[in-house]
């Protein structure tokens, strides 16, 4: 239990095969390059690429995400580029005090915390078949889902955990992460992918008729 921390699947992020990302050094040798972040008036963004350990070719994870300051909206995109089938996981860990419902077609998980806050995550509608469940304290057969406040003590704690199957060449996946308060709504649609390049995705979502929001994730 005690290397959980620094195991991949304890964090907000992706596995293939379920193989680890690679490991990267605990201290920075170089700055992080300008032009894989930005910060302006009112949004956030950045992007990173990963391998994975023991998958032996050059598979390669890269993901973007979009903030918005005003609304705390967070648009993530996930892009695998693979020369070979693969399974694919993506965790969404929330606070050990909060519930997590998973829909009932695996599109989205709602996470209700004990003042009434709410963040929905959904996936967008890639046409790819997801499996979706909530883990919580899970030891056997991976460890999975579980908190640690302070060094040597733990907690069980809910993770969102959706998988599929990724085909050979480059496969996109969008997110989006929608806080809300106790008295806000927290409706929208699932997030849709508008348009995809090598730099970048356009991701749309709707929050009720009329309403809705248009963001640019860079991925390079």
């Amino acid at each position: 239990m005690g290397r959980y921390g620094i195991l991949t699947q304890a964090h907000n992020t992706i596995m293939l095969d379920g193989q680890q990302q690679v490991g990267v050094q605990g201290i920075a040798r170089a700055p992080i390059p300008a032009g894989s972040w930005t910060s302006e008036a009112g949004y956030d963004t950045a992007f990173s690429s990963t391998e994975f350990e023991d998958l032996g070719d050059a598979t390669i994870h890269t993901r973007g995400v979009y903030h918005d300051r005003e609304t705390g909206l967070i648009a993530v995109v996930d892009r695998v580029t693979t020369p070979l089938p693969r399974q694919l996981e993506a965790f969404w860990h929330a606070h050990p005090d909060s519930n997590v419902t998973m829909a009932a077609d695996g599109s989205s998980a709602f996470v209700r915390a004990g003042n009434g806050a709410t963040l929905v995550v959904a996936r967008d509608d890639s046409g790819l078949e997801f499996n979706s469940t909530c883990l919580r304290g899970q030891v056997t057969p991976s460890i999975q889902g579980w908190y640690s406040r302070i060094y040597s003590e733990k907690a069980p704690s809910p993770v969102a955990v959706f998988e599929t199957r990724v085909p050979a060449g480059v496969t996109t996946l969008a997110w989006v992460l929608r806080p809300a308060q106790a008295h806000q709504s927290v409706q929208m649609t699932r997030p849709m992918i508008a348009s995809a390049n090598a730099t970048g995705a356009w991701i749309v979502v709707e929050f009720a008729a009329g309403h809705g929001t248009r963001v640019f994730v860079p991925l390079a």
